[in-house]
This record gives structure tokens, C-alpha cells and sequence, in this order.
């Protein structure tokens, strides 16, 4: 006979499991309070592989067999590809009620299946239905080329994740210049674009017209731009109209050319910014002096991280972003800062950037981080 735990205790046994399908299994078999939490973790998210009909017909027999375990599922990621139209997934997908999460990821290396048009017609009707519930607040697409006009009507969306530079295409009938006005109650928090021309994609998307938003980004909390390259002028652009709440942004800049910075002067709310550079050593230093400039006076947290061998930054560049970080704007409030250098770990990292950066090790704000490490989430 198993010993009466109270639900708390076994909640609090099994949050500590969580990913651990194994062990959760086990558990689910103990006792009636331990099966229902032990099931909501191992249906918490789930994959569906479409070209594996065989797992896709299990989970849909216990879905079916326990429709509770529907109810428990909050995120789905679903792997395209051509091996058939789609019928088990699309079954499951209907039952599902309270998704919040959902991921499409084109596993095939063929690139048009990657198209939506190539998705069995079934399949789009059900993930649109998906998509056009208020509970599907994350959309993230990877390798899939999504149509303008249905992102368009997402404006329920909190959290949008495109992953590839054609993540978003043209139709026809896109409609981009006669879209609705949309309900400005849920605004989109965060934002992750892999790209320029994807963010170029983005804007055409979100804006029925340049003066109306369809799609609005003016209360972006979080927007990470993983490779930014080319132009730098939508990155700034969402930058901007983000001034107001933005808090945290991660910056991947490839430096092909000069002439390209970004200016976030503008935030009024940042508290937390990581930048990492790629490429043209030889513009890294003078780029990241032109751009700490720019630095709102409620900065909190930096991390900087220069794929550059430490010698292509020069001396006075380096005082340069010394003397950046230390403006009397920053003092009090700029509370943590992390440079890594290429090449230079442990004890050689930490001399060269007390002997680099003197003035932040004086205020207390450069801390020793390893490179393999973030501080900021």
C-alpha cells in the first residue's frame, strides 16, 4: 500500500524529474496523485514527426484512449516532411485545446517542402486553427516558409521565433495593404529573427501600412537578431518602435562592411544588452566604441563577446570603451559587465582586461566570466 503524500509533496518530488521521461513514467504508475502529475509533465510538450506514422499513431491511441491527456499538452513541435499527407497529426492536432506553443520545423533537406503550399492541405487547415486560437501565444518557425497574410492575423501573439531568412513569403492574394485593424490587447512581448532580410520580411508583414501596424511591436520586452548582416536598417527600425518597453536585446552583428551601427539611445526601458561580434576585426574595436556610446543611463547588464584575435583591437580603442562605460550616467547604475575576447581564458583573460578596461575594474562592474558562459538570459 503506498503511503498518502500530500499533493504538494509529490508536486514538489516531481518538479524535479521534470525531462526525466523515464523516471516519470514509473511514477505515473505509483498512485493516483502521482499519476495525474506525472502525466501533465510527460504530456507538457510534445513531437510529432510526421514521417514516422507509426509514433504519431501510438500518441494518437493515447490521446484517444485518455482524453485528459489532451488537455495536459501546452506545446507541440511538429516535423514536416513528405512521407505522407498528414491524417494521424491532423487528428491529433484537433483535439489539442490549450496549446500555447508551436514550432514547425522543416526536417527534410529538399527545400520546398519547406513551402506552405506543400503542406498537405489538411495539415494547413489544422494548424491554422491552431494558430487562430487566443491560447497559441509562441509561434516558431524553422526551415518553413509561412505566408504573409496568416501572420498577419496573428495578433494574439506574444512570442515569435522566425529561424530562417525565407521564413516568411509572398503570395498574390498576401492582401498586405487592405488588412484589418487588429485588437491591440495582446501585443507581441518577444521577438527572435535570425536575419536582416528576415526582418525586412517581418515589417513588410506586420504593417497593413507604414502608419498602421497590423501586428504591433511597440511593447517587444525581449528581441534577440541572431546574425544581423547587410543592412542594418530594419534591425534599428524594430529597435525603435520597441523604444518604450524593450528590457533585454541580443545582438549577432557579422561586420562585412563599415558603416553600419546601431543606435540604442532610444530604449527607455533597457536594462540588459548582449552583443556579439563576427568578422572584420579590424572594425570591431571602433564599432563597439561608436556604439557603447549610444548606451541608454539605465544599462544594468553588458556582455560582450569578439570573435577578433586581442590584437586587432587597439589600445586606444580600448580606452575608448573604458572611458564609454564609465560617463557619469553610468555610475550607479550600470551594475555588471563581461568582455570576451577571443582566445584568452582564466588568468591571462582577467590581466588583460583589468590592464585594458582599468576604470570598470575600479568601479566594480567588470566581473571575471568565463567565455563558455552567459550571465544573461
Amino acid at each position: 500500500m503506498t503511503p498518502h503524500l500530500p499533493q504538494e509533496i509529490v508536486d514538489e518530488i516531481l518538479d524535479h524529474l521534470t525531462g526525466n521521461t523515464r523516471t516519470l513514467r514509473a511514477c505515473s504508475v505509483v498512485s493516483p496523485s502521482f499519476r495525474g502529475a506525472s502525466q501533465r509533465k510527460l504530456f507538457h510538450a510534445i513531437v510529432l514527426d510526421i514521417r514516422d506514422s507509426a509514433k504519431v499513431l501510438r500518441l494518437y491511441d493515447a490521446l484517444f484512449s485518455n482524453s485528459i491527456l489532451a488537455s495536459f499538452i501546452r506545446s507541440v513541435s511538429l516535423l514536416l516532411g513528405e512521407s505522407n499527407d498528414g491524417g494521424p497529426a491532423c487528428d491529433i492536432l484537433r483535439m489539442l485545446t490549450r496549446v500555447q506553443r508551436l514550432h514547425l520545423i522543416n526536417q527534410d533537406v529538399v527545400y520546398n517542402l519547406g513551402l506552405w503550399q506543400n503542406i498537405p492541405e489538411s495539415l494547413q487547415t489544422c494548424l491554422l486553427d491552431v494558430f487562430s486560437r487566443t491560447t497559441c501565444q509562441t509561434l516558431i518557425l524553422g526551415e518553413v516558409l509561412f505566408p504573409l497574410k496568416h501572420l498577419q492575423e496573428l495578433t494574439h501573439l506574444r512570442h515569435l521565433q522566425l529561424h530562417y531568412v525565407h521564413s516568411i513569403t509572398y503570395n498574390d492574394d498576401d492582401g498586405l495593404r487592405t488588412a484589418p485593424d487588429p485588437p491591440a490587447k495582446r501585443p507581441l512581448e518577444s521577438l527572435t529573427l535570425c536575419t536582416s532580410p528576415a526582418a525586412r520580411r517581418l515589417l513588410e508583414a506586420l504593417c497593413a501600412t507604414p502608419e498602421r501596424p497590423s501586428l504591433s511591436l511597440s511593447y517587444l520586452r525581449s528581441c534577440t537578431f541572431e546574425a544581423v548582416q547587410q543592412s542594418t536598417d530594419e534591425v534599428q527600425t524594430i529597435l525603435d518602435l520597441a523604444n518604450e518597453h524593450l528590457q533585454t536585446a541580443y545582438v549577432g552583428m557579422y561586420l562585412d562592411c563599415a558603416g553600419r551601427y546601431l543606435d540604442f539611445s532610444k530604449l527607455k526601458a533597457l536594462r540588459m544588452l548582449r552583443i556579439h561580434l563576427a568578422y572584420a576585426w579590424s572594425l570591431q574595436g571602433a564599432w563597439l566604441a561608436r556604439v557603447l556610446a549610444t548606451l541608454p543611463s539605465q544599462i544594468e547588464e553588458l556582455e560582450i563577446r569578439m570573435d577578433c584575435p586581442v590584437g586587432a583591437i587597439s589600445a586606444k580603442e580600448w580606452d575608448e570603451i573604458d572611458a564609454q562605460l564609465t560617463q557619469p550616467r553610468h555610475i550607479g547604475t550600470l551594475r555588471r559587465a563581461a568582455f570576451h575576447p577571443h582566445g584568452l581564458e582564466g588568468e591571462r583573460k582577467t590581466c588583460f582586461l583589468k590592464h585594458c578596461l582599468p576604470r570598470l575594474v575600479e568601479n566594480g562592474v567588470l566581473i571575471d566570466q568565463p567565455n563558455s558562459s552567459t550571465f544573461l538570459t
